[in-house]
Parts: C-alpha cells; sequence; structure tokens
C-alpha cells in the first residue's frame, strides 16, 4: 500500500485551523462542562455562552492590538519622513544596506508609473 504524500493531501492546507480545533475542544471541555451543570443541562444556552466567552477571549485582544497598532502609525510616519529627508521615497536605496540596495531599486523602478501617449 503506497503511503500518503503530505503535501498532495487535499485537506493540508486545514491542518493548523484542524489543530487548533482539537486543542480548543480538549481545554474548553470541562469549563464547558462546568456551564452546563450551573445552566441545568441547557445545552445550547451552554453552548451559546461558552461560544460567546472563547469569542471574547480571543478577540478582545486581538481589538487592543490593532487599536494600539493604529495609534502608532502616524509617529512611525514621521520618523521614517525625517529619516528619508526631504527626498522622500527616492532617498531609500541609498539609505539601506548594500546588500539589499539592487532589490531596492528594482522596486522603485517598478514603482515609478509608465506614461502613456
Amino acid at each position: 500500500m503506497r503511503k500518503a504524500d503530505p503535501q498532495r493531501w487535499t485537506a493540508s492546507p486545514f491542518l493548523p485551523a484542524v489543530l487548533v480545533a482539537a486543542f480548543l475542544v480538549a481545554v474548553l471541555q470541562r469549563p464547558h462542562a462546568w456551564i452546563l451543570a450551573k445552566l441545568n443541562g441547557r445545552k445550547k444556552t451552554a453552548a451559546a455562552l461558552a461560544t460567546a466567552a472563547v469569542t471574547l477571549v480571543l478577540f478582545v485582544p486581538i481589538g487592543g492590538f490593532a487599536v494600539a497598532l493604529a495609534s502608532e502609525i502616524p509617529g512611525a510616519m514621521e520618523s521614517a519622513s525625517e529619516w528619508l529627508g526631504p527626498e522622500g521615497l527616492a532617498a531609500l536605496p541609498r539609505k539601506l544596506p548594500p546588500a539589499i540596495r539592487p532589490i531596492a531599486a528594482k522596486v522603485m523602478e517598478a514603482r515609478k508609473p509608465t506614461r502613456t501617449r
């Protein structure tokens, strides 16, 4: 019998999500059972509360991070503007380490608008 090739396995892109879901099921089984017991066996209500709790625990920190990141953007833009000087992005290839200057120059060249007649 042939072994399955993991790179050809159709579901391989979903493997990380399945592993995270399995981990969450294992970790949250007891808290869900506790909620179910406190609600006298009302399964749908317990499932809804557990889902809401997990959603809050996952998305509140992500939202906080997004807000903090957004508040840092103006300062980062000002620092980059000061670092580049009056030439702006045109000065970028000269400010980078020598090893990546050619790559930056190609990117900057590709970025220039072409004139069409």
